[in-house]
């Protein structure tokens, strides 16, 4: 089914009435836009689509996967303190140039 807006001279988009109640979008709902050829694409994350995420990631039961061991291993190796599982650097950043805090700051 194909819906049809209008874009504002803001840019925005007003959702057709029929659409938030059947995808469940409320006020402040995030949604996830892609754009595909000749398409923009936006899709809500509702509750139960952040559910039906948060299933297809969590781990089946069973042995552990090699990217668990891994991690594990790495784990054992750390000395206290240091970032494990993404070869990061275990000392602190340099801190920010002058110039770019008082930019940061405007």
């Amino acid at each position: 089914m194909m819906l049809r807006a209008v874009v504002n001279p803001k840019g925005q988009v007003t959702i057709p009435f029929e659409l938030p109640k059947r995808l469940e979008i409320k006020p402040s709902t995030r949604v996830n836009r892609s754009e595909e050829p000749g398409r923009f694409v936006m899709a809500p994350m509702t509750l139960r689509r952040r559910n039906e995420i948060r299933r297809c990631l969590t781990p089946k039961p069973g042995p552990p996967s090699a990217f668990d061991e891994l991690f594990a291993e790495n784990r054992a190796r750390a000395t206290p303190g240091e970032v494990v599982g993404f070869n990061r650097p275990s000392t602190p950043p340099p801190p920010p140039h002058p110039v770019a805090r008082s930019i940061a700051c405007l």
